[in-house]
């Protein structure tokens, strides 16, 4: 293994180029984004500077020659530079804030993160080379051609280095390790991931009453404060439904309470209000109920909608299901591929002033 391989170890983005390239190449993306497999130009961390996060305890910028001099890991022997970490931990926080996770994060651990995250990459390209799964030049080549394609040709490719500040050399070193790294990972943890059939139906059996919306009614009720056992408040609610059928709209809307009722919208379902439900089943849309007695309150109803429930087949979230399924397990999968890829590997974290340690 050669000494140092940073120019070829891929670490970051701040742009939207990111998935158009990575798409291109592999069909592991999500598991690659678990490492942090993405792409920063480095005009995107300026000139002169790299780009630090802000915070209190933000170590200065430093000049950008000098953070790619300055290693601080090295896994079995390659360095991971200073201008890689703060590159992966910019690429964190923009995803961060992508996802509207714009919080403060204490800048030694999302430090350590980012370390990890290269650390782990490393680890991914060395196992693939030792597998055989490196890409051939022609390889390569075709993925170059995919990617001038999706920009339109030479001139649009032209345009996009120039824009990200890479050099053709550099793209080719970005599409040789993510095709590396995914073809690493579709061996040793998605391609080992197994969903079958009876998996995806025990999920969906398990999770039946989920899917789907109840049936539903929207009424409006006259909900009246009287003694549901009284003579006298039926009498009252019998005046009441008296008037509502002598009203050409029978709008309950229109009556003006007196003290003893109140007039409410509300749409029910048999979860929320089990009695009155079973009492608006009975009428139908636009007419009026008679007297409704349930265990505490006597009402009058007035159907205004009814929504019937919908049923969601298996078949209609099979393949829904199915992917979730296989996405945790790869993710659990990923896990223990990452403590297994540590076993044995030599990593060395080296304490410079600059790296904050």
């Amino acid at each position: 293994m050669k000494g140092n391989r940073q120019g070829r170890i891929v670490v970051t983005e701040h742009r939207k180029y990111r998935t158009r390239i990575i798409g291109m190449t592999v069909s592991v993306v999500s598991l690659l984004l678990v490492l942090g497999m993405t792409w920063t130009s480095p005009s995107a961390a300026g000139d002169t500077q790299t780009e630090q996060p802000r915070g209190s305890d933000s170590p200065a910028p430093m000049n950008l020659e000098s953070a790619k001099k300055i290693a601080v890991a090295r896994v079995n022997g390659v360095s991971i530079t200073m201008e890689s970490v703060v590159e992966m931990m910019n690429n964190m926080r923009s995803r961060m804030m992508r996802q509207g996770s714009a919080q403060q994060q204490n800048m030694d651990a999302l430090r350590q993160e980012a370390l990890n995250k290269l650390i782990l990459q490393e680890l991914a390209y060395q196992r693939a080379k030792a597998e055989g799964l490196l890409p051939s030049p022609a390889e390569v080549d075709a993925a170059v051609q995919r990617v001038k394609t999706r920009l339109g040709g030479e001139e649009g490719f032209t345009a996009f280095l120039e824009k990200e500040a890479m050099s053709e050399k550099d793209l080719r070193s970005l599409l040789e390790t993510n095709l590396a790294i995914g073809r690493i990972i579709e061996k040793e943890v998605s391609g080992k991931v197994v969903i079958t059939a009876d998996d995806v139906k025990k999920e969906y059996e398990s999770k039946k009453d989920t899917f789907g919306t109840p049936e539903k009614i929207l009424i409006a009720d006259v909900l009246f404060f009287l003694d549901t056992h009284s003579e006298d408040s039926r009498k009252k609610v019998e005046e009441v439904l008296g008037s509502l059928r002598a009203d050409p709209d029978r709008d309950p809307q229109k009556l003006s309470p007196d003290g003893t009722f109140i007039v409410r919208e509300v749409e029910i379902t048999q979860g929320s209000d089990a009695e009155l439900f079973a009492a608006a089943q009975k009428i139908a849309t636009g007419e009026l109920s008679g007297i409704v007695t349930t265990s505490d309150s006597l009402h009058v109803l007035k159907v205004l909608k009814h929504t019937p429930a919908t049923n969601v087949t298996f078949e209609d979230v099979r393949d829904a299901l199915e992917k979730k399924l296989r996405t945790d397990a790869q993710q659990e999968k990923m896990k223990a591929w990452e403590a297994e890829l540590k076993k044995g590997a030599v990593i060395e974290i080296v304490e410079t002033k600059d790296s904050g340690h």
